[in-house]
């Protein structure tokens, strides 16, 4: 049970003189707290029986959403700014960290290295591309043009997070609601050279880059940036990406994973 593999990590840690932090659950959605209790109820037994610090997120929550206060997104199940920045006063406070301020916005800037500009269509028919057919695939003036962060605010707080990041975001609203996606953008090189082809893993099922197929979807890793890195040899000047995606999407690229080249260096 949940319980039992709770009280199993309790020894663990226990037996390594580990101080363990456990946290309730953050969701305040009615619905979810009823199915969410009995958990949440388990950690709270597990950590006091074994004195380890207890950040009860769900409490604070139910408390905030008691006052009025608006904690999650529309879905019901993330929690929105106003929620993460009480789960972040929880734990700081738990922690005995009381003074340290909680922002009250998030500065989220571009990735480096990201892919701007964008040519995008509706896959014709919904058909998936062969290698040939990406390799000699050339926009004209039926596409969309894009460049990423999009100028126009989503009224999603996490989505938005991602359009000011580089995602390419409202492919519904701007070119209507289809199963699949075609995407042509250019990423210049000052000289050839190795770099790492860094891409979100949820929403690309392949991308090509100068007509070689890189990369094809296996499994979820994450909306992240660079959730998939893949080392690629660029050549000098414009080299040619090619997506297939279902929704929100990121492409970019840098010189090592830890995201220290920026676009324009070199």
């Amino acid at each position: 049970t949940f319980k039992t593999q709770l009280y199993a990590i309790a020894d663990y840690l226990a037996e390594r003189h580990i101080v363990g932090v456990f946290l309730t659950t953050s969701n305040s959605n009615d619905s979810y707290n009823n199915t969410l209790g009995p958990y949440n109820n388990a950690i709270r037994e597990v950590a006091n029986a074994y004195g380890f610090f207890l950040a009860d997120v769900n409490a604070a929550m139910n408390l905030a959403k008691a006052q009025g206060a608006q904690l999650m997104q529309p879905d019901g199940f993330h929690p929105n700014l106003e929620g993460h920045r009480i789960f972040a006063r929880v734990v700081l406070d738990t922690l005995g960290f009381s003074s340290a301020t909680v922002p009250h916005s998030l500065l989220v800037a571009l990735m480096p290295g990201t892919l701007r500009s964008w040519q995008l269509r509706v896959a014709p028919g919904g058909a998936f591309l062969s290698d040939s057919q990406a390799a000699a695939l050339t926009p004209d003036g039926s596409w969309l043009s894009y460049v990423a962060p999009q100028s126009n605010p989503v009224a999603d707080w996490v989505t938005d997070m991602l359009r000011r990041r580089g995602f390419v975001v409202d492919l519904k609203a701007n070119l209507g609601n289809a199963p699949l996606y075609q995407g042509v953008g250019n990423f210049y090189s000052s000289i050839a050279r190795t770099m790492y082809l860094n891409i979100d893993g949820r929403s690309i099922y392949n991308l090509w880059l100068n007509g070689q197929r890189v990369y094809s979807y296996a499994d979820y890793d994450g909306s992240r940036p660079g959730a998939v890195r893949i080392p690629v040899q660029l050549q000098k000047g414009n080299n040619k990406v090619v997506v297939e995606v279902d929704g929100v999407f990121y492409v970019g690229f840098t010189i090592n994973q830890n995201w220290a080249w920026r676009q324009g260096a070199p």
